[in-house]
């Protein structure tokens, strides 16, 4: 039997999690999580273990970093941490959570780590997303030993794949891939000492990455953001209707892409392309019925499906919609933007 201390930042991992683990003979001894949301704090009970809160720092997901530039942060964290280590857990199990420091990865035997992606591929925050915004149609589950370097280290399982619909959002992804990665961490406890080594996959010469922000120098000279939080914002000279359509069931679970009319912010929830065609500039409206917009996109017309984040937002035909609102407002990472 293992001990176990699960860090994750949500309540449905928690859940399959310890499920899985106890059908497999293991205990968990200890919840580490990001945020104390009602959900988990339920969740953390039903083990009837103590449960640890990272306190966070808005837009800060890597918590050593923020630690070494905050020194009233890093007492908190280590206030806040404190009892980790007595508890003596053979495994710390990371699923979903912020980058730990080295000092809460060495609080247990083995720190090892489940992402949802066919690693190297993906590696960052923001897997699932980044395969559904570069319509990917295959979705592994890995598990892989935690190092300091992010998702790098070794890989310990692999799942078969699941299919990646064409429909599918982020959260039915999530919620499919739940059970299968649980039933890989209880495997590889079970089988720690005699795990089968995992044949690394093939990997193109620019790796796809998952990272929600990222800067880069373009052809001019430029220094601008990229990443898939910068998706989140649709540009309408830039996106095309496919770009519009993935980027809604990649963001579903934090209310869909957006754009603007005026100063009113339009969350996008479904996007359907109508017809291929350029008539009009990028954002034009053509027709407004109940729940449903039709646009102009880069490449065609698209059929949004969404609402205004106030009661005071309204759009009609032959209006635009242009894109203002900064990404930051909404996300708490100041580099998000495009």
């Amino acid at each position: 039997m293992a001990r176990v201390v699960v860090a994750t930042g949500y309540h449905q991992i928690l859940d399959h999690l310890a499920q899985a683990l106890h059908g497999h003979g293991h205990e968990v001894v200890g919840v580490l999580s990001a945020g104390g949301l009602p959900p988990m704090a339920a969740a953390v009970d039903r083990q009837g273990c103590p449960h640890f809160e990272l306190p966070l720092i808005a837009g800060k997901l890597h918590i050593g970093r923020a630690m070494a530039t905050d020194e009233a942060y890093a007492t908190a964290v280590r206030g806040a941490m404190s009892g980790l280590a007595e508890l003596q857990a053979d495994f710390l199990v990371g699923w979903a959570i912020h980058v730990l420091p080295r000092f809460l990865l060495d609080s247990a035997r083995h720190p090892i780590n489940v992402h949802p992606s066919d690693l190297p591929r993906y590696r960052g925050g923001f897997p699932l997303e980044a395969q559904i915004l570069n319509g990917d149609r295959k979705l592994y589950v890995t598990v892989h030993h935690t190092v300091p370097r992010i998702d790098a280290g070794a890989v310990l399982a692999r799942s078969q794949p699941l299919k990646i619909k064409r429909s599918d959002t982020m959260t039915r992804l999530l919620g499919r891939s739940l059970p299968v990665g649980a039933g890989l961490v209880a495997g590889v406890l079970t089988h720690w000492d005699r795990l089968a080594p995992v044949q690394p996959p093939a990997v193109e010469e620019d790796l796809p990455h998952a990272w929600g922000i990222r800067r880069a120098t373009d052809a001019t000279g430029r220094v601008r953001n990229h990443g898939i939080l910068g998706r989140l914002r649709i540009e309408w000279g830039i996106d095309s209707a496919r770009d519009i359509a993935r980027a809604a069931r990649a963001f579903d679970m934090i209310g869909g892409p957006f754009t603007n009319c005026g100063s009113h912010l339009f969350r996008i929830t479904h996007a359907q392309t109508l017809e291929s065609s350029v008539t009009a500039e990028p954002g034009q409206v053509f027709a407004v019925e109940e729940g449903t917009v039709d646009v102009q996109a880069r490449d065609a017309v698209v059929r949004l499906t969404g609402r205004f984040a106030d009661d005071e937002g309204r759009i009609a035909p032959g209006e635009r919609f242009v894109s203002t609102e900064p990404i930051a407002r909404l996300m708490p990472f100041p580099n998000a933007e495009r």
